[in-house]
């Protein structure tokens, strides 16, 4: 979380002063390429992490958020619950 708010720090800032800010264009706009593409396909997995926290039992909200914002990590983890079995009659 601290590096995406780096990251967007310095696209989106400028000053002079700042080493961090004061990148060239070409650099900053290397970076909001790779910020939008990045939560692109983190948005795809927020979608499929709602499907397996539903199997599971778990708040498909949370699970969609955190998947966004951690990408694989999270989906790893909500992966190595086991799904709750539904019962049949």
């Amino acid at each position: 979380i601290i590096l995406l708010f780096v990251s967007l720090l310095s696209c989106f800032a400028y000053s002079p002063e700042f080493p961090l800010t004061s990148l060239p264009d070409e650099y900053r706009d290397l970076i909001k390429l790779a910020l939008v593409l990045t939560y692109v396909v983190n948005a795809g997995v927020a979608v499929y992490a709602v499907f397996l926290a539903r199997e599971r039992g778990l708040p498909p909200v949370f699970w969609a958020i955190k998947c966004f914002l951690l990408g694989g990590v999270a989906l790893s983890e909500l992966s190595s619950i086991a799904p709750t079995p539904k019962s049949g009659k």
